[in-house]
């Protein structure tokens, strides 16, 4: 028996254990986009959803939330306006705090790997989903096994 604990020990350390539960709720019925998005489409001003903000009241103890906006311009830059600092943080913690923002993104989309999009210096990863026919960019908080994120969707 003491080899299986040993063995499960090894795979942990490797990497291969994760405490993520089967499913997360804060990003419940948004569907990656994995194909047949263009950048055009993703260009836009996206705002913090209203369950985003209640997340940072009830986990992050955040007060007085201001609005918040990630704009994604034509010219591959982005400017991120009164943003969570826990966006910030590696562990996903939360001194109540807000930033803004300014960088580059970029989106790579193929039939194998389907869309990565990188907010520079904020998120990469498979940011881009949609709800109810609108597009969202979800933004997760801190280490992924801690089911939290942020959930920008683009205006009309």
């Amino acid at each position: 028996m003491n080899w299986l604990k040993s063995a499960v020990v090894l795979l942990c350390i490797c990497g291969f254990c994760s405490c993520h539960p089967l499913f997360c709720v804060w990003n419940m019925g948004y569907k990656s986009i994995n194909s047949g998005i263009q950048r055009r489409d993703v260009i836009g001003m996206y705002k913090l959803t209203t369950d985003s903000k209640k997340m940072m009241y009830y986990e992050g103890k955040y007060t007085r939330i201001p609005n918040s906006t990630l704009v994604i311009n034509a010219d591959s830059t982005y400017l991120l306006t009164n943003a969570p600092d826990w966006l910030n943080n590696d562990l996903g913690n939360s001194s109540r705090g807000y930033f803004s923002h300014k960088g580059k993104w970029f989106l790579v989309c193929n039939t194998k790997d389907g869309c990565i999009m990188e907010i520079e210096d904020i998120n990469t990863g498979d940011l881009l989903a949609t709800k109810k026919g609108k597009i969202s960019i979800l933004l997760t908080v801190g280490d992924g096994d801690a089911c939290q994120g942020m959930i920008y969707e683009k205006g009309n």
